[in-house]
């Protein structure tokens, strides 16, 4: 039963056909994803990816899985970009990242009447990585 449902249609010839190459890359994310949380290197990330894309284009169960599976996850990745863009998520996050360090400087200089040289040289750097923040975001 196993044999005949999982693995004999991955050592076929036969391809699904009408597959949408949508359905492929959603099935390709998955296994790439599922492998770096797992730990595995960038050579075994990409070999899951390859064989989930594979597996997607095969008849089957495994096939079916695989396809259903590519078409929530690149639906569900689809809407949220689209929502990350309608809400601004990047502004936001720039703006509290911004906010946030700006809050940690005004700390760090208020405290400076009782830094020696050592620690004014560390204020200087935080005021570098704040500009160099500020021209990234």
């Amino acid at each position: 039963l196993v044999t005949d449902e999982l693995i004999s249609p991955l050592l076929s010839t036969k391809i699904e056909k009408g597959v949408a190459s949508d359905v492929i890359k959603g099935a390709a994310i998955t296994g790439a994803s599922l492998s770096f949380l797992a730990g595995q290197g960038i050579s075994m990330t990409g070999a899951a990816a390859a064989g989930a894309a594979y597996l997607a284009v095969t008849p089957g169960k495994g096939g079916e899985t695989a396809r259903s599976v590519g078409d929530i996850i690149w639906k569900s990745a689809n809407t949220a970009a689209d929502l990350c863009r309608r809400f601004e998520v990047s502004r936001l996050l720039s703006s509290a990242t911004q906010g946030l360090f700006a809050k940690a400087m005004a700390i760090v200089r208020t405290q400076q009447g009782d830094m020696g040289a050592y620690e004014g040289q560390n204020l200087q750097e935080m005021e570098k990585l704040q500009t160099e923040m500020y021209d990234v975001l």
